[in-house]
């Protein structure tokens, strides 16, 4: 269960494979809250029998898991997802900064308008609202919220 790449994971199943054993690809989606809560979302890839076989390790994680198919069905499918997570995270940075450059309170206005959408609040969760630019105002691409530690 991790996130790597596509490549290495094919490599692992045919090293698996050669030396008798089954590979099932289980890269899971969820931070550290759903993982103590058992709610990740597992991607599952391989073969039916090695996946059914893991199946109730899975179960005991995630709230939910689909079947990609072959491997390396399952990372794409995660890589796919992350790229979508960081455009949202990305635009959500990049809408403090051009409120903030406008004047528009970030704080009242964004906080309350935008980061209370549930995935939104995900996201933010972590921060304590702050964004920042690069030195000389910048321009698009140069803000980044402030991540709690």
């Amino acid at each position: 269960m991790g996130t790597f790449t596509t490549a290495y994971s094919q490599t692992l199943a045919v090293e698996v494979s050669e030396t008798g054993g089954q590979y099932v690809e289980a890269p899971v989606s969820g931070s550290r809250g759903p993982a103590r809560e058992g709610t990740l979302v597992a991607m599952l890839a391989g073969n039916d029998e090695a996946i059914e076989h893991v199946e109730p390790l899975i179960n005991a994680m995630c709230a939910q898991r689909f079947r990609c198919g072959a491997v390396p069905a399952a990372l794409s499918m995660k890589l796919a997802v992350n790229t979508f997570l960081i455009t949202m995270v990305t635009g959500l940075a990049e809408t403090f900064h051009f409120a903030a450059q406008t004047g528009a309170d970030t704080e009242v206005e964004l906080r309350q308008r935008v980061a209370h959408r549930p995935r939104c609040r995900a996201r933010c969760g972590r921060t304590r609202g702050r964004w920042r630019s690069s030195p000389g105002g910048g321009g698009a691409g140069t803000a980044a919220l402030a991540v709690a530690g």
